[in-house]
């Protein structure tokens, strides 16, 4: 993608990857001649309102009797308490919350966002732009206070925003101290729209 590029573009583009559960994206901001893998940067894509679901297997009556019965032996396996239940998994607020923040569910936003300090952002060709201030990509002190002081940190975008800026803000904030660092949630563009059709109350 052209380093100029009007940032609207790609956020359409990433909407539709997101809307077929591309979770992660690769980011490059030179010639697609370029095989360099190392000049790039791997991040974490946007969830989608929008989602395809993969169109289920249709089971022969064979192969559900087959399901029946394994699922049944593993039912009395576990009355038997011969194998332990893993332990639960980590905790963690992006990937457990995010597809309520995707969503128009206000009591559901709510829900993932309590207990949780928040800000929000609108990123610029400047920099990410908050109430009081513009935080440019370059002020690394000034990064890091802001991404330090809340859990998470909402980040909308400027429409004159280009993708060569865009990757300079993430690239930024990776690069910053991850002790104690806050999450950078994106909002895309449809996303924002929805919650404003909806009168949901969330960076609005």
């Amino acid at each position: 993608m052209d380093k100029n590029a009007n940032y609207s573009t790609l956020d359409i583009i990433k909407t539709q990857l997101a809307s077929v559960h591309f979770k992660q994206l690769y980011y490059k901001t030179n010639t697609i001649e370029d095989k360099d893998i190392l000049r790039g940067m791997s991040w974490i894509n946007y969830q989608s309102f929008f989602k395809f679901k993969r169109l289920e297997k249709v089971l022969t009556d064979k192969e559900i009797e087959n399901n029946n019965r394994l699922n049944d032996s593993l039912r009395k396996l576990g009355e038997l308490n011969v194998i332990p239940p893993p332990p639960p998994p980590m905790p963690n607020w992006y990937f457990d919350n995010l597809h309520k923040i995707y969503s128009d569910n206000q009591e559901a936003i709510d829900e993932a966002l309590e207990e949780q300090s928040y800000t929000c952002t609108l990123l610029t060709n400047e920099g990410f732009m908050t109430d009081t201030d513009i935080v440019t990509m370059e002020n690394t002190e000034k990064l890091q206070e802001l991404f330090s002081s809340f859990n998470i940190v909402f980040v909308k975008f400027d429409k004159d925003l280009i993708y060569s800026n865009y990757f300079k803000a993430i690239k930024a904030f990776k690069e910053i101290d991850t002790t104690n660092r806050g999450f950078l949630v994106e909002l895309s563009n449809e996303i924002v729209e929805i919650h404003k059709t909806s009168e949901i109350n969330l960076c609005n």
